[in-house]
C-alpha cells in the first residue's frame, strides 16, 4: 500500500530532487556542448529551440491528459523521459544526437509542467498554492547549491559524467515518486467520463473556452512568451559571452567549468535570499500584488540583460548575470500563482499548459533569429536583441493590470 505522505512535503522533495539533478547537469551542459561538441552560437540556440519544439507539440495534449487521468502519472512519466534525454546526450557529442536528446527533454517537460502545479494546488487549495510555489522555489535553490559542486567535481573528471549521472538521477526520482506521491485532491470532471478521445476533446474545448472568454489570460500568455523567449536566449548564450567576450580572472588558473560552478553557487545563494524576501512581501492570493511584482521583475530584468550585453569586465558580468538569473526564478512562481486565480481546478493543468505552449511558440519563432545574429554578427549583438524583447513584455504587463481593474469595476471576479 502506497504511503500517504503529506503532499506539500512530497512536492518540495520532488522539486528539490529534480532541481538538484538539473543543476548537476546544467553546470556542465553548455560547457560540454561548447567545448566538447564544438557547437557554434546558432547550434547552441537551435538545440534549445528543439526543446521548445517538443514543448510546442506536446504541451497541450499532455496537459489535457493530466486533467483527464490524473496529474501524478503525468509527472512520473515526464521525469522518466528527462532521464532518457540526458542519458542520450551524455553518450555522444554529435550535434544531431544532442538535438534529439533536447527534443526528448522538451516532451518530458510537458508531462511535468502544468501537472505538478495543478496537482499541488488541488492537494493544498488554491489559496495556499502561491505560498507553496514560493517555498518550492526556495527549496530549488538548495537543490542547485547541492548540485553545482557535484557537477563541477564530476565535470573535472569528464564533462559527460555529470550528464550521464543526471539521467540516472531522474530515473531514480521517478521511481521514488511512484511510491510516495499521493493524489487525494484530484477529481475527474464530467469530461473525463467515457472514452479518452471524447474526454480529451471536451477538456481541451473547455480550457480553450476559459482562455477565450478571459482576455486577461490572453494578455498574460503573450507577456510570458516575450519574457521567457528573452530568458531562453540569455540562458543559451551567456556561457558563450563569458568565454568569447568577457573572459575569466587569472585567480587560481581555474578551468571555465570551475568559474561557472562558482557563479551558479553564488546565484543559488542570492536566489534563496531573494525568494525569502518575496515570500514575506508578496500576497500570492491578490491579483494586484502579484501584477505589481511581475512588473518590477520585468523592468529589472530588462536593465540586467542590457547591462550584461555591454559589459566587458568579469565581476560586473557576474553581478548582472546573477540578477537576470534570479529575477527569472522569482517570476515563475508568481506568474503561476496569478494564473491560478483565474482558472478552475477542472482545467487548471490544461490552461497552464496552454500558457507554456504560447511561451514555446514565442521561443521557436524568436530564439533562432537571435541565434543567427549571434553567429553572423556577435554574441553581444544577440544579447542586446534579447534585452529589447522585454519591452513588449513590460507593455503587456501594463495592459493586463488595466484589464483587471476594468473587470473589477464591472463587477467581475477571478475564478477561485
Amino acid at each position: 500500500m502506497r504511503h500517504k505522505f503529506q503532499a506539500e512535503s512530497v512536492y518540495l522533495a520532488l522539486t528539490g530532487l529534480y532541481t538538484f539533478t538539473f543543476s548537476l547537469v546544467l553546470t556542465v551542459a553548455l560547457v560540454y556542448q561548447t567545448q566538447e561538441a564544438g557547437l557554434n552560437p546558432f547550434q547552441l540556440v537551435i538545440t534549445g529551440t528543439a526543446t521548445q519544439v517538443g514543448v510546442l507539440l506536446f504541451e497541450i495534449p499532455t496537459g489535457v491528459l493530466a486533467d483527464l487521468r490524473g496529474r501524478r502519472l503525468s509527472v512520473i512519466t515526464g521525469i522518466g523521459a528527462m532521464g532518457l534525454a540526458y542519458t542520450l546526450m551524455g553518450a555522444s557529442t554529435s550535434f544531431w544526437t544532442i538535438l534529439a536528446a533536447q527534443s526528448i527533454l522538451g516532451v518530458g517537460l510537458t508531462f511535468v509542467s502544468g501537472a505538478q502545479e495543478a496537482w499541488i494546488a488541488d492537494e493544498v487549495g488554491v489559496e495556499n498554492a502561491g505560498r507553496v510555489y514560493l517555498r518550492s522555489a526556495q527549496t530549488m535553490q538548495y537543490g542547485r547549491l547541492a548540485g553545482i559542486p557535484a557537477g563541477v567535481g564530476l565535470g573535472l573528471i569528464s564533462l559527460s559524467i555529470p550528464i550521464l549521472f543526471g539521467g540516472f538521477m531522474f530515473a531514480a526520482t521517478g521511481l521514488l515518486m511512484f511510491f510516495i506521491m499521493p493524489e487525494t485532491g484530484f477529481r475527474r470532471s464530467e469530461a473525463a467520463e467515457g472514452s479518452v478521445r471524447i474526454g480529451f476533446a471536451r477538456t481541451l474545448k473547455e480550457g480553450a473556452r476559459v482562455v477565450r472568454t478571459k482576455s486577461i489570460l490572453v494578455t498574460l500568455f503573450a507577456m510570458v512568451a516575450f519574457y521567457e523567449t528573452a530568458g531562453e536566449v540569455f540562458n543559451r548564450l551567456n556561457v558563450a559571452h563569458f568565454i568569447e567576450d568577457i573572459g575569466f580572472p587569472a585567480i587560481g588558473h581555474f578551468e571555465p567549468v570551475v568559474w561557472f560552478g562558482i557563479m551558479r553557487m553564488a546565484s543559488a545563494v542570492v536566489g534563496i535570499a531573494l525568494l525569502q524576501y518575496v515570500r514575506h512581501r508578496a500576497d500570492t492570493s491578490s491579483h494586484e500584488v502579484l501584477s505589481r511584482w511581475l512588473m518590477r521583475i520585468n523592468l529589472l530584468q530588462l536593465a540586467s540583460l542590457l547591462a550584461f550585453a555591454f559589459t566587458t569586465e568579469f565581476w560586473t558580468g557576474m553581478l548582472v548575470s546573477l540578477s537576470a538569473t534570479n529575477l527569472s526564478r522569482a517570476f515563475q512562481p508568481l506568474y503561476i500563482a496569478l494564473i491560478n486565480l483565474h482558472v478552475d481546478s477542472s482545467v487548471r493543468a490544461t490552461v497552464i499548459s496552454m500558457s507554456s505552449q504560447v511561451d514555446s511558440l514565442g521561443q521557436v519563432l524568436g530564439a533562432p533569429l537571435l541565434g543567427v545574429v549571434g553567429s553572423l554578427v556577435s554574441v553581444r549583438a544577440a544579447l542586446v536583441g534579447t534585452s529589447l524583447m522585454l519591452g513588449p513584455a513590460v507593455a503587456l504587463n501594463f495592459l493586463a493590470i488595466g484589464q483587471y481593474r476594468r473587470t473589477q469595476l464591472a463587477g467581475g471576479q477571478p475564478a477561485e
